[in-house]
């Protein structure tokens, strides 16, 4: 049968998918962060062969049995990066290998329409660790954002923890009053003070993970804290732009166009999902994503 491997690579993991011609799933597999400037190249390579040596185990296959593999991965937005990875995974797969490494939310993008053009504009917008966004239309591709935490990332979960944590610093501080979610925020590192907070988030091995990490604590907390709630919601009226930007750049008038929503933040975090709607607009619709990102990465190749 003709097999193929999907691996769907972020910030915070990785996850790798066997599908067969008729994108069946025969094995899944998981690690961690596969994105290169996240972990660097060595690592991210590691994972990807961790997570698809674990999808192949659980589809009792072996890496001679895949017909292609194919990468969406963070990070990965210039034929130059794509370049960087394929060799780098050929290294242990072989020079005949076929593999094709793009960023994740083209990936994302290739399994959420299933891979079909429409002259229409078909947007999918992703809110994970990390945000980006990314259209086609006919043979015109635009994106917004997939900037990485210091240029960009609005709407991420990255985001959403950042805020978060703040609000608890000017809680500390004494610049805004603390609350139960402040002292949950401080509570949720193992912290008691400012000081204790400090040690944590300026540890060296402290990253994104972490920050984006907090989303669960924000939407609990955002049914009784307005500040929570804020925080979700400005998250979602950022993603909602982002996806407006990548409108504009596809069709004058909007007319027929689709956006697929992917990632964690936007399918449980209600508040964000629901400014994002309303700040889509009217004409616009909301699909449901027909595969996920791992087998749109599968269908690459």
């Amino acid at each position: 049968m003709n097999f193929r491997l999907g691996i769907d690579g972020g910030g915070t993991k990785t996850r790798a998918v066997v599908i067969d011609a008729g994108c069946q799933i025969w094995g899944e597999g998981a690690s961690g962060s596969s994105n290169p400037y996240a972990v660097g190249i060595e690592t991210a390579i590691a994972h990807v062969l961790q997570a698809a040596d674990a999808a192949l185990g659980a589809a009792k296959l072996n890496r001679a049995q895949i017909g292609g593999w194919g990468l969406g991965l963070g990070g990965v937005c210039s034929s130059e990066e794509s370049a960087w990875v394929e060799n780098a995974l050929r290294l242990h797969l072989g020079v005949e290998a076929k593999i094709a490494a793009v960023e994740d939310v083209v990936a994302a993008h290739r399994g959420a329409f299933g891979g079909q053009e429409s002259e229409a504009a078909q947007i999918v917008c992703i809110a994970g660790t990390g945000a980006n966004c990314y259209g086609t239309a006919g043979e015109r591709s635009a994106s917004a954002d997939g900037l990485g935490p210091l240029l960009g990332d609005r709407g991420s979960g990255y985001r959403i923890g950042e805020a978060a944590l703040r609000l608890a610093g000017r809680a500390l501080d004494g610049v805004a009053a603390p609350s139960d979610f402040t002292r949950a925020i401080v509570a949720h590192f193992g912290a008691n003070d400012a000081a204790g907070l400090i040690g944590v988030v300026y540890a060296a091995d402290f990253g994104r993970a972490p920050v984006a990490g907090l989303v669960p604590l924000v939407l609990q907390f955002s049914e009784t804290d307005s500040a929570a709630r804020e925080i979700l919601e400005d998250a979602g009226r950022e993603l909602a732009l982002s996806a407006r930007a990548v409108l504009g750049k596809l069709s004058s008038d909007g007319s027929g166009a689709q956006v697929a929503l992917i990632g964690s933040v936007l399918a449980h975090a209600h508040p964000v999902r629901g400014a994002f709607e309303g700040g889509l607009g009217e004409g616009v619709e909301l699909v449901g994503a027909r595969y996920e990102s791992a087998v749109g990465a599968a269908l690459l190749v």
